[in-house]
């Protein structure tokens, strides 16, 4: 048995959706500067490096991120590779015949996560608004993606842009997971996974280390 790690490291600066403040590592106390302990203070927005989405985050009577039950954020995942261009929709058909289940965890592997570190991540393939309700009509219980968002890339949304992905889902009670890493490793594979996120009290989302248990 063996972990894989799909998380993003966190670190000073790293790539996050334009919204967003810095996220910065700091000291609070080092030992080389003559303290008995070292201390860091870690400034983030919910939504920077790998996290789950609580449907609060577009749901205003939805659950917060500490309402979540575990045993939905981890369980028997479907990793679905799919080969689809910059700013494409991923359709339902990239779905269909990968077996998922109901309740089934549904991660896509884009290949995108290679990007990370450039601009081009942030011109991504997006969830089709057909696919999203056809995962939900599958009573999926979790849907994850190593790209910035499930949505529309920011540069191509139209003004009064709606989210229509992230509403289909979290509307239906199916968390998302962005920004997740090294996919490759178990793409076109059935995994358990385990996606525990920070418990933050009345969060819109948190922060995971998700992993993958493979035999």
């Amino acid at each position: 048995m063996a972990f894989i790690d799909l998380s993003r490291t966190i670190y000073a600066g790293m790539p996050k959706i334009p919204i967003l403040p810095e996220v910065e590592f700091c000291p609070v106390r080092r030992i080389a500067d003559g303290m008995p302990l070292n201390i860091s203070e870690l400034r983030m927005a919910t939504h920077a490096a790998t996290h789950v989405d609580a449907p609060w985050h577009f749901i205003d009577d939805g659950k917060t991120i500490d309402e979540v039950p575990l045993d939905q954020v981890c369980g028997s995942t479907v990793v679905v590779a799919v080969s689809r261009k910059a700013g494409e929709t991923i359709p339902v058909s990239d779905f269909e015949g990968a077996g998922i289940r109901e309740h089934d965890i549904v991660f896509v592997h884009t290949g995108w996560s290679d990007k990370f570190d450039s601009a081009d991540y942030n011109e991504h393939p997006f969830l089709s608004d057909e696919a999203a309700q056809w995962l939900v009509d599958r009573k999926v219980k979790m849907l994850g993606v190593d790209c910035i968002t499930v949505d529309m890339p920011t540069g191509m949304r139209p003004q009064g842009f709606a989210f229509p992905v992230h509403h289909t889902l979290l509307e239906n009670d199916v968390l998302i997971i962005e920004n997740l890493a090294n996919l490759e490793a178990v793409a076109g594979s059935r995994v358990q996974v385990y996606a525990f996120p920070l418990k933050i009290q009345g969060s819109d989302a948190a922060q995971a280390r998700v992993v993958a248990e493979v035999a």
